[in-house]
């Protein structure tokens, strides 16, 4: 046999043994998918004009009951829309009237107008269960079990969680649901084998259901919000899910279907019970219920679409084609514990307004602390304006996980309790113009090219960028930037790890870059994971490198005279184009001084018009972009001085001696006056700032008060010593000759300086003035 046959009958064998292993150990998978496979009454090559044209819609669905006057609504993937919109061109025109419900605080650009329910507030959602004749209800499952399933705050034991906790949970208590089970189950007119048929007899079975209802149901009960129409309506039918009748939601936003006056809000049905080999592998490995009911993450993903998301795998005209965000998103999850669904994505619960991310703009660049989303609504928005779309941008979260957290399932195949088990910062490549032009047909994870990490023009609206990574064998983690480690080193040894946590799935959307869609420009985003894994990560976050100025001179803390030159120099990081600069004193305080707006300059402090004391200096430099930097430091600036050149403090003088006044003043603000006092007899001296006193005598008190205030002591010295010691005197005097007597006095005097900004300040001289006369004759001298 020919090898190349051998070889392709080994890959077939090969694929269908691997298939089949994998849709056992993983038995959500096959049921998921099963049923999102293309649906059998839409082509995707025929276009229908919005005039609804009966032989173009027979085209369509040949079991198309050509006696109706509109299409049952075209589908995509498992969101069905009305009767009558039957192209994407209907499409187009039915959601352009759509009435957005996004919170006027929304952080994303992307209007949510699918969504009937308000994803704040409390509202009550009805919940019908209806069976056919030739397809009665499974007795197994019961109105307690669905109740439960719904509102059941301790749904399975904590084995699972109910619809209403998951959506509490997921909203950080923002958004409260009630279901309103109705305990009948409703026998509808037609039979499941009708009903099944296309798009409009799935339709009609809504309708027929309201119908029977009508009577005993006021359905203005269920519009909350009052704005006409009810926020959203369930139905659970009898039997499995198949390919021809998929579980699924209707939007009925804006639709003229009402009732007791109210509109219809969009609507979903799920089938009640699981196919026997799916619910034997939930069992055996979750625990799943032995009567086979439903997936609650089912119930979960149909009630994203009432709220308004989309789906998270990749659709295109009806057709299931790829994974998109695997196992991130409860929009995506198809592997896990089927009753406990994991966290919505971080972009849907921006999309929801649950979470409002921070902008890490230009100049934010730094260490952040990141909780993780499971329990906190705190995001960061990563983008490079200069290089990016004015609607691109990246979505970094903690998506930490453990036993714990909503994520707990999230790796289907790890065992919760193992040690590395963790999760952690995640990166998400967002393209919201992309989002909002394929979102109207459920597309917007839709890569034309197939390959979703390429960075190339075609790419999906949200793609996984990067996490924190981790080697398993050697127990390092890698604190590097997410955006430097080479696309084919993680191919090779760590691609698609979820920090520690090895990744099933190697062809999720996924990239390790930071480039732009725009031209494939590599950005300056950063992102940096500080630490291992845990519940609030330490990373570093930048969009662009930082504009930063800084003060070269002066120098922190450093003081200067008032006279004294100053060098004023700046330097400067990062900046776009030319830098200007606005030099400012004390920016802090109510009154500001801008001192200069050149860059370098030489100045003093008097010049500057800068008072003494302790002042803060602001260097403010803004780039050609706008970008804004500031340093700041603390400088002291010198108070006004005075020193007394003369006459010297304690120096010693007759009273007929000249003496001459002089001081040094500096660090003053204007012009300064002087005034010399003396102390003693309070009397003023002079107001120069220099004088003289040609005999001080003439200058101070009369001799007879000198001598009221004096202290005599004669003393005989022997004369080897040569000199007079005075006891009482502060200071010896020991310029006296032998046999004589002085009678001296201590002179206080003080110089008061005051400037033109009323800075004040004192100098104080001692000085002993003596009269001398001679021992032998008594008479007073000047010698």
């Amino acid at each position: 046999m020919n090898k190349n046959i051998i070889y392709i009958i080994f890959i077939i064998c090969f694929l269908f043994s691997f298939s089949y292993v994998y849709a056992y150990s993983s038995t959500n998978v096959l049921n998921y998918v099963s049923q999102n496979k293309p649906s059998t009454n839409i082509n995707p090559n025929i276009t229908i004009s919005a005039n609804n044209n009966i032989s173009n819609i027979s085209q369509i669905n040949p079991n198309f009951d050509l006696n109706q006057n509109d299409c049952g609504g075209i589908s995509f993937g498992d969101v069905y829309y009305p009767p009558g919109i039957c192209s994407k061109a209907d499409v187009k025109e039915y959601t352009k009237n759509l009435i957005p419900i996004s919170p006027k605080d929304n952080f994303t650009s992307v209007e949510n107008i699918w969504g009937t329910c308000p994803t704040e507030g409390n509202f009550t959602i009805p919940v019908f269960m209806v069976e056919f004749s030739d397809q009665l209800h499974k007795e197994d499952i019961t109105f307690e079990d669905i109740n439960a399933a719904y509102n059941d705050p301790n749904y399975l034991d904590e084995n699972g969680i109910s619809v209403s906790d998951y959506y509490l949970h997921e909203s950080y208590g923002n958004l409260h649901l009630t279901f309103d089970v109705y305990e009948d189950w409703y026998e509808l007119p037609e039979t499941f084998e009708y009903y099944k048929t296309n798009n409009s007899t799935q339709f009609q079975m809504f309708m027929d259901l309201l119908d029977l209802v009508d009577p005993e149901v006021d359905f203005s009960q269920y519009d909350a919000d009052n704005d006409g129409r009810m926020e959203g309506l369930i139905l659970i039918r009898s039997g499995e899910a198949t390919n021809q009748f998929k579980d699924h939601t209707r939007i009925m936003n804006g639709s003229s279907y009402n009732r007791d006056d109210t509109f219809l809000g969009n609507m979903y049905v799920v089938a009640s019970e699981l196919d026997d080999f799916v619910c034997e592998g939930h069992n055996s490995n979750y625990g799943h219920p032995t009567d086979c009911r439903f997936e609650l993450n089912t119930l979960v993903h149909e009630f994203g679409h009432i709220l308004g998301v989309p789906d998270l795998y990749e659709h295109h005209n009806g057709l299931h084609l790829g994974m998109g965000l695997w196992n991130l998103s409860m929009m995506s999850q198809t592997d896990g514990n089927p009753n406990f669904p994991i966290n919505f994505d971080v972009w849907s619960k921006t999309f929801f307004g649950w979470i409002n991310p921070t902008i890490i703009g230009s100049q934010d660049a730094g260490f952040y602390n990141l909780p993780t989303l499971d329990d906190t609504p705190i995001a960061y928005v990563l983008q490079d304006e200069t290089k990016m779309y004015d609607r691109e941008y990246f979505l970094v979260a903690n998506r930490f996980m453990d036993e714990s957290t909503q994520d707990k399932w999230m790796f289907w195949y790890r065992d919760p309790n193992t040690p590395n088990y963790h999760g952690g910062v995640t990166i998400y490549h967002i393209d919201e113009e992309y989002i909002e032009e394929q979102y109207p047909t459920n597309s917007i994870m839709w890569d034309p090219d197939g390959i979703m990490y390429d960075d190339n023009d075609t790419h999906p609206g949200i793609v996984f960028e990067a996490n924190m990574i981790h080697d398993q064998t050697n127990e390092t983690y890698f604190q590097t930037s997410l955006y430097t480690i080479e696309l084919d080193d993680l191919f090779e040894d760590h691609f698609g790890r979820f920090d520690n946590v090895q990744r099933l799935y190697s062809t999720a959307t996924y990239d390790n870059t930071s480039y732009t869609y725009n031209g494939l420009v590599d950005t300056e985003v950063a992102v940096e994971a500080l630490d291992v894994s845990q519940h609030t990560m330490p990373v570093y976050l930048q969009s662009r490198l930082k504009f930063i100025v800084t003060i070269d001179s002066p120098i922190n803390n450093t003081q200067y005279d008032q006279d004294e030159d100053i060098l004023f120099i700046e330097e400067h990081e990062n900046p776009t184009g030319q830098v200007t600069c606005d030099w400012v004193l004390d920016n802090d305080t109510d009154n500001p001084v801008s001192l200069s707006d050149e860059c370098d300059f030489i100045a003093t402090a008097q010049e500057l018009g800068i008072f003494p004391g302790v002042h803060t200096m602001t260097l403010i430099g803004e780039d050609e972009e706008g970008r804004v930097s500031e340093d700041v430091i603390s400088l002291e600036f010198s108070g006004l001085d005075a020193t007394i050149v003369s006459p010297k403090d304690l120096s010693n003088h007759t009273y007929e001696d000249t003496l001459s006044f002089e001081t040094t003043i500096k660090n003053n603000v204007g012009e300064y006056s002087c005034e010399w006092k003396d102390n003693d007899s309070q009397n003023i001296l002079s107001n120069d700032c220099e004088f003289t006193i040609e005999n001080i005598s003439q200058a101070f008190s009369s001799q007879n008060k000198i001598l009221n205030n004096i202290f005599i002591n004669k003393t005989n010295v022997s004369q080897t010593n040569n000199t007079l010691n005075f006891l009482q005197n502060p200071k010896s005097l020991l310029t006296q000759t032998l046999n004589y007597e002085n009678i001296c006095t201590n002179k206080h005097i003080s110089l008061t300086v005051t400037d033109d900004y009323n800075q004040e300040t004192q100098e104080d001289l001692l000085l002993y003035i003596c009269h001398v006369y001679s021992a032998n004759n008594n008479n007073m001298s000047g010698e």
